[in-house]
């Protein structure tokens, strides 16, 4: 009788504030779209995106237009000329540092002919040691720098992955071009050979692939902005749910519904499973409902849509655990305190810290060591750690066992003590 009282008491409060409730769909689904759309580039790591980049050749060597070749087929297009007139130095260092554009590149005269020299170098070395006839012309090397410059305000991830991606392109050339010297050298070596001799293929043996680390049979699927901000804001929104809860609770007991529901005969421990039973319903419909749009809506604006594994089931379980944990938290919040002036505010900036140190925001991996242990205390870090198993590693129960039991455990621990201070202000 109490936890079908309890159902409908809170049927009944939820009715009085559908526009509220309605908002408590509709937020986080505008936060994860927002989120989703605004962390795109950064997850995509700006592989997708052609950047402007401008370029001064102070060499004109074969080194300077093979890099502006390998450059210009890809992720950069070089601009050499801005308004009609060929831009030098000053001028490239101007127009970054105004903002006009976000990298410059200048090639140092006699870039080539260092190439060139180091490989002749090792052609020579090559030769006396195999006996060999005749010499290249050689001289000292030199250090000589292709000087990058990039917008001020341009961010550290950004620039590491631009300079990344450069210097790549730089190491590939310079090797294409010593190879293929030293390739030329040993064909002069061997004037019998029938064909010229290419050293670069002779030492292409060895390559890079990537596998799948999982037994999933399926396309491979990377981390991106949809998979991290579908089910990592739709846990921050189910966790919000403590707001309408601990006002609720607040409420019942002005109003004196709750002192209704005690009268009934038994443990005030029904009342609690009432409440756990309502609220889960509510916080399943909502986390679904996240899910859906991520799976539907996202393409629609230009996103990945959201693969939500292959384990249904295991997933409604974790779920319901988290909508369990999130409820428990807002009767713990609701039983600590007497007005809603002290309730709502300590529980949004609750869950705004447990979120933020649980993974929700950022990778709890790039957290200080000390913020990444402190992040275990909170119930999002697991909520997420389960849901992430389910989606990006294709686990099913035997991999969420533990994320389960330590939900499980916030749980009864959230109840217990919501029970005790409530039974506690009643004697």
């Amino acid at each position: 009788m109490r936890i079908l009282a309890t159902l409908l008491n809170e049927w009944r409060l939820f009715r009085r504030d559908l526009a509220g409730m309605v908002l408590l769909f509709l937020m986080p689904l505008g936060l994860t779209i927002v989120m989703a759309l605004i962390q795109d580039a950064p997850f995509r790591e700006y592989q997708d995106y052609v950047f402007n980049v401008l370029w001064v050749d102070n060499d004109g060597g074969p080194m300077a237009a093979k890099l502006n070749e390998e450059l210009n087929n890809g992720q950069f297009r070089l601009i050499d000329s801005v308004d009609g007139q060929q831009i030098d130095s000053t001028r490239l260092r101007q127009l970054v540092q105004s903002g006009d554009y976000k990298i410059g590149i200048v090639v140092p005269k006699g870039i080539s002919a260092e190439v060139v020299n180091s490989a002749n170098l090792v052609a020579n070395e090559l030769s006396r040691s195999t006996g060999a006839a005749g010499k290249l012309p050689v001289r000292d090397t030199r250090t000589l720098t292709i000087a990058l410059y990039f917008d001020p305000v341009t961010k550290q991830a950004m620039k590491l992955s631009l300079l990344n991606a450069i210097d790549k392109q730089l190491t590939r050339t310079q090797a294409e071009m010593i190879l293929g010297r030293l390739s030329d050298k040993l064909t002069s070596i061997d004037s019998t050979a029938d064909t010229p001799f290419n050293l670069q293929e002779k030492l292409q043996t060895v390559g890079i692939r990537e596998f799948t680390a999982g037994n999933e049979k399926t396309a491979k699927l990377n981390t991106n902005s949809v998979q991290h901000n579908v089910p990592a804001w739709a846990i921050f929104g189910l966790f919000f749910i403590i707001i309408p809860i601990a006002g609720n609770m607040i409420r019942e007991r002005e109003e004196g519904s709750l002192v209704r529901l005690q009268l009934i005969p038994g443990s005030y421990y029904s009342i609690i499973a009432g409440k756990l039973l309502f609220y889960l319903l509510l916080g399943i419909g909502q986390f679904y409902a996240m899910l859906l749009a991520g799976r539907l809506l996202m393409p629609l604006l230009g996103l990945p849509a959201l693969y939500m594994g292959h384990a249904p089931l295991a997933l409604l379980v974790t779920v319901a655990a988290i909508a369990l944990t999130a409820t428990a938290y807002g009767l713990l919040v609701g039983a600590l305190f007497q007005t809603p002036n002290q309730a709502l505010p300590f529980g949004a900036l609750s869950i705004v810290i447990l979120s933020a140190i649980g993974g929700i925001w950022v990778p709890v991996e790039i957290l200080p060591a000390g913020l990444q242990q402190l992040a275990r205390i909170s119930p999002l870090f697991w909520s997420l750690d389960a849901v992430n198993d389910l989606f990006l590693r294709s686990g099913g129960f035997s991999t969420i066992w533990k994320p389960l039991c330590m939900l499980g455990g916030f749980t009864l621990v959230f109840a217990a003590l919501s029970g005790w201070l409530e039974q506690t202000r009643k004697r």
